[in-house]
C-alpha cells in the first residue's frame, strides 16, 4: 500500500511537471510571452475558476448520509484554514515578498492533485470530501488570500467577497442542495471550461518559471520555510487533532491527504493577478512539489494505518 500510494502521488506530481515543461519551453521560445500569460490569468481568474467550483458541486448526491458527511468535512475543512490563517499571520513578515509566502504555505493543491489521490485511495467518498475541501479551500482563497495577495492596496470588501470563487459557490451550492441536473447542452460547456483550469494554470507557471533562475529555487530560505509548514507541520497537526477527536476511517484518509498536498498552483496565478512575486511563487511551488513525492505517501500511509 505505501508504495502504491508513493507511486500515486509520483505520477501526479510528474504529470504537473510534464505540463508545466510546456509552459517553460513555449516561454523560452517566444510563443508565450509575459502578455500572453497575463491575459491567460484573467482567463482562468474570472472563467475558468468559477466554472470549477459549479461543476464540482454538480458531481454531489444530497442523500441523508453524504449531508452528514458534508457538514464534519465543512467543520474540519473550516477548522484547518482558520488555524492556517492565524499561523501564517505571524510569519513571513520580513521576507521580500510576504503575501506569497504567506499564501503559499498555507494554500494547497487540493483540486488536481486532491481528486485524484482521493478517487484512487477512496473511490466516490473521496471525491466528496475532496470537493467539500475545495469548496472551503475556495471560500477562504478569495477572501483571505485575495486580502494578503492585496496588501498596500485599498481593500474592495465588495471586489474580496464578490469573486470568482464565490461566484463559483453561490451558483453551485444550490444546484446542490435542490439537486437540480444540469441539461446536456449546459453541463458539457461547463465541463469543458473546468477541464481547462489544470492545464493552463500549469503551462502558466511553467512560464513564470522560464522567466526566472531555476537555480534559485534551492537557495531562498522561504521556500523551505514553505516546505516545513505545508508539507510537515499541517498535515502533522491536522491527523494528531483529527485523531484525538474520534475521527477514523475514509474521514481520517481523507483529511490527511488534503492537508498534505504540496502548494497550490493558483499561488502564481493571484500573484500575477494582485501584482505580487510571481517568480517567487513559482519557485515556491516548484519545491513543494518536487517534496511532495516523498511526504505525501508517508502521511496518507500514516491515516490509512491509525
Amino acid at each position: 500500500m505505501f508504495l502504491q500510494n508513493m507511486w500515486i502521488a509520483f505520477s501526479q506530481v510528474a504529470i504537473l511537471a510534464l505540463l508545466a515543461m510546456v509552459g517553460f519551453f513555449c516561454h523560452k521560445g517566444g510563443l508565450f510571452t509575459d502578455k500572453v500569460a497575463k491575459l491567460c490569468n484573467g482567463l482562468v481568474f474570472y472563467i475558468v475558476t468559477p466554472s470549477v467550483v459549479c461543476h464540482s458541486f454538480l458531481q454531489l448526491d444530497p442523500s441523508a448520509d453524504t449531508l452528514k458527511l458534508l457538514l464534519f468535512a465543512m467543520i474540519g475543512g473550516f477548522a484547518f484554514h482558520l488555524f492556517g490563517v492565524i499561523l501564517t499571520g505571524f510569519m513571513f513578515n520580513r521576507s521580500p515578498a510576504p503575501a506569497v509566502y504567506k499564501y503559499a504555505a498555507m494554500y494547497g493543491n487540493m483540486g488536481f492533485m486532491g481528486i485524484p489521490l482521493s478517487q484512487a485511495l477512496l473511490q466516490s467518498t473521496g471525491v466528496f470530501i475532496c470537493s467539500v475541501m475545495i469548496f472551503i479551500f475556495n471560500l477562504f482563497c478569495f477572501t483571505h488570500g485575495a486580502s494578503i495577495m492585496n496588501k498596500g492596496v485599498k481593500i474592495n470588501l465588495f471586489k474580496i467577497l464578490v469573486n470568482p470563487g464565490t461566484i463559483g459557490i453561490a451558483l453551485g451550492l444550490p444546484l446542490f442542495l435542490l439537486n437540480v441536473e444540469l441539461p446536456k447542452i449546459l453541463l458539457q460547456p461547463l465541463t469543458h471550461l473546468s477541464n481547462l483550469n489544470t492545464p493552463l494554470a500549469m503551462i502558466m507557471l511553467g512560464a513564470y518559471l522560464g522567466a526566472t533562475k531555476l537555480s534559485s529555487i534551492f537557495k531562498i530560505k522561504e521556500n523551505y520555510i514553505v516546505l516545513v509548514i505545508k508539507l510537515i507541520f499541517l498535515p502533522a497537526v491536522t491527523i494528531g487533532v483529527s485523531y484525538l477527536l474520534g475521527i477514523r476511517g475514509n474521514l481520517l484518509v481523507g483529511f490527511a491527504l488534503m492537508s498534505c498536498v504540496p502548494t497550490a498552483t493558483n499561488t502564481v496565478m493571484f500573484a500575477a493577478q494582485f501584482g505580487q512575486d510571481t517568480g517567487r511563487s513559482s519557485m515556491s511551488i516548484a519545491l513543494s512539489n518536487l517534496a511532495s513525492i516523498i511526504t505525501m505517501p508517508l502521511w496518507i500511509a500514516l491515516a490509512q494505518s491509525l
